[in-house]
């Protein structure tokens, strides 16, 4: 062994005193690791985070639509004074509008209290659901055809395909 060299024993419980300064070597590494990033990378979570929100926030709209449906038509089954319907409906977030639009689709007769005439009547109705607003409204007897009420947020419409066209961005966006 070379003079200047003295043996060690080896032990494996280091002293306070050595792991004080491991402890320190290597707080001091992951410091200077942390502080000497030029950029960040992007945030993979963000656009996570956006789609969880546009999720949550769609559930919310389906609870909100089925809640307002229950409360205005039931099981969708009308049956009194004369007419009998049946109810139905869709929901959508309209994430540019800020809004839960329930669409709510009817089909029913109704009888003429005088003569006994039974009339098919078809109904569509956009409503801001969280308001309870209408935003739009069709309305049709169907034998024979006449049209009652045909408009969308303020526009009117002269046919069903028309109701439908202007009712879309509605459920779309």
């Amino acid at each position: 062994m070379h003079p200047r060299m003295r043996w060690i024993p080896f032990s494996p419980i280091p002293s306070k005193r050595a792991a004080a300064v491991l402890l320190a070597l290597g707080a001091s590494a992951l410091l200077i690791a942390c502080t000497n990033k030029t950029e960040s990378p992007p945030v993979p979570g963000a656009a996570a985070d956006s789609r969880r929100q546009d999720y949550d926030l769609s559930e919310q709209c389906a609870r909100n639509a089925r809640e307002w449906f229950s409360q205005f038509f039931g099981n969708g089954t009308q049956n009194g004074g004369g007419a009998e319907s049946q109810s139905e409906y869709s929901n959508h977030y309209n994430k540019k509008l800020n809004i839960c639009i329930a669409l709510q689709s009817v089909m029913g007769t109704t009888r003429d209290s005088k003569t006994g005439k039974v009339s098919v009547f078809e109904s569509k109705g956009l409503v801001d659901v969280n308001e309870n607003k209408d935003l739009g409204d069709y309305f049709k007897f169907v034998d024979p055809e006449h049209l009652m009420i045909c408009s969308v947020n303020g526009k009117s419409c002269r046919s069903r395909d028309e109701w439908e066209d202007l009712a879309r961005p509605y459920m779309t966006q």
